[in-house]
Formats: structure tokens, sequence, C-alpha cells
């Protein structure tokens, strides 16, 4: 399952860089089944081009590269870069499914003492890969997966902070251990032009970023329509398109509508 889903936009002529989290949960149909299913469900079936192929059916755009990593690989990156610098709550930190809990169970599905990379305090500070996928993948304190994406967020944007401060020769060492844990489609010559120089010809790269669900396009809940028991967010796809499109683009444009979500709202262009 893709426990995180992330599209990423870059925008040389206005050096931007924009993401869109997409909620794991979001109902969308997946060729090759009949009813709608959890999208994370797409990388089980098909893996990543499955999972490409119905974001783009979602939301009516191109997506061209894709990039995936595991929670393993993913602590291997973070580490490299030397961590990253977030502000933890003490209720993140402390609370049943917050950091340190996430942290135990890893451990113990690795196979190493319960304890190693707890957590000691809250507040700023820097955290080892261990630690920061365990931030990231809280979902039961705060806003649910809404927070939790954007925790993801101060990760990503840490992560760029931490790596440009590097100087080139670490910079071009860091590339070569991160490409090494990460499986995608991208040429090796692209991955070096996004890190030396469209990274390089922003002055203060950060990221803009939009969350979907959008406020208000979405139903959430218990639903017996189509999977009894399980709790899912039935999204309103055709009325995310336009927005989504604003806010990639600049414009919005006609689309092929996308088949309805059972028990999904259907939001008008005056909501």
């Amino acid at each position: 399952l893709a426990d995180v889903i992330f599209i990423m936009s870059l925008n040389e002529k206005e050096n931007t860089i924009k993401l869109i989290s997409i909620a794991r949960d979001c109902y969308a149909f997946v060729p090759g089944h009949t009813n709608p299913m959890k999208i994370n469900a797409a990388m089980t079936y098909g893996g990543p081009d499955l999972l490409m192929s119905v974001v783009q059916s979602s939301l009516r755009i191109e997506i061209d590269e894709y990039a995936f990593v595991n929670f393993y690989h993913m602590e291997q990156i973070i580490d490299t870069l030397g961590g990253v610098y977030v502000h933890v709550s003490e209720s993140e930190r402390s609370a049943d499914g917050g950091l340190n809990a996430i942290i135990r169970n890893q451990n113990l599905n690795l196979g190493v003492d319960e304890e190693r990379h707890i957590v000691q305090n809250s507040g700023y500070q820097r955290l080892n890969g261990r630690q920061a996928v365990a931030y990231s993948r809280i979902r039961y304190v705060g806003r649910g997966d809404f927070q939790r994406s954007e925790r993801q967020v101060e990760v990503l944007e840490s992560m760029m902070t931490q790596f440009m401060a590097l100087n080139l020769s670490s910079k071009m060492n860091v590339v070569e251990i991160m490409a090494s844990h990460v499986s995608t489609n991208i040429t090796r010559d692209m991955i070096d032009y996004y890190f030396f120089s469209f990274l390089a010809s922003m002055s203060v790269p950060e990221f803009e970023y939009l969350q979907i669900p959008l406020s208000g396009y979405s139903n959430q809940g218990m639903y017996n329509d189509v999977r009894q028991g399980e709790w899912s967010i039935r999204n309103d796809w055709n009325a995310t398109i336009p927005v989504v499109q604003e806010y990639l683009y600049g414009e919005t444009y006609p689309f092929d509508p996308v088949r309805q979500i059972p028990n999904a709202p259907v939001v008008s262009a005056d909501d």
C-alpha cells in the first residue's frame, strides 16, 4: 500500500515547486476493478505505474515520472542528510499512536531494541531517519491525515534545506546515495538536472502545498455500499479537478468527467 502519495510540479519559468498530497484513504476507481477502493491500494495491485495511472485519471492531469521509496530506505536517505529539523509537540511525542509508539513498533519489526531512537523531549529539534519517518506517519494525533500530510511536507522542506546547505562535493555524494535507495523511472541525467540545476537556480527553495481532499469537497466515514466496515474518504473528483488545474497551471480547461464515487458529495462551482 502507498502510505504517502505526493504530486510534485516543478516550474522552470517561475522557479516554483508545487506539491499536492492525496490522502491515502480517498476512494478512486482502479483499472481492472468494478468498485472504487482506497487509492493507495493501486500500489498493491500494479505498483507505481498503476498508482500513477489512477492519479492521472482521477485528476485529469499528465504525470511523466515517478519515484517511490519504502520506510527503511527513507530512513537511510534522511540519515545521509544528517537528519531533519521539525517541531515535535508533547502529544505528538508521547501519545498512543504518536512518534515514540511508531518508533517502538518499527524497532520490533526490525528486531532491534524497542527503546532505540526514542525521542526524549518535545520542541524544535533534529530527528534522525527512524524518528523522522515515524513523525511523518503519525495519524492519530491532531487533525488526522490532514495534519499528517503537513508533517510530511515539514520533513521534505527540512530535507531540502539540509541538502542546499551542503557543498557541491557533499551534494554529489548525497545524490549518489539517494539514487541507490529510490526506485524511479527518472533518468540519471534528469535527476542531476533537478538537484544541481533547477534547485541551484532558486535563491530560497520552498514548497507551495495543496491537500486533497479539499475542505468541503468530500464525505468521510463508514459506508456499507462498497466495502463494509471500512473507513474511507469519498471525494468529489470532478469539483477538485478545476482547483488542481488552477493551482498547477494558473487556468482551468474542459475535461472528461470522472465517474462519481458512491456517497461522495456533488460540489457545485458556487460552493
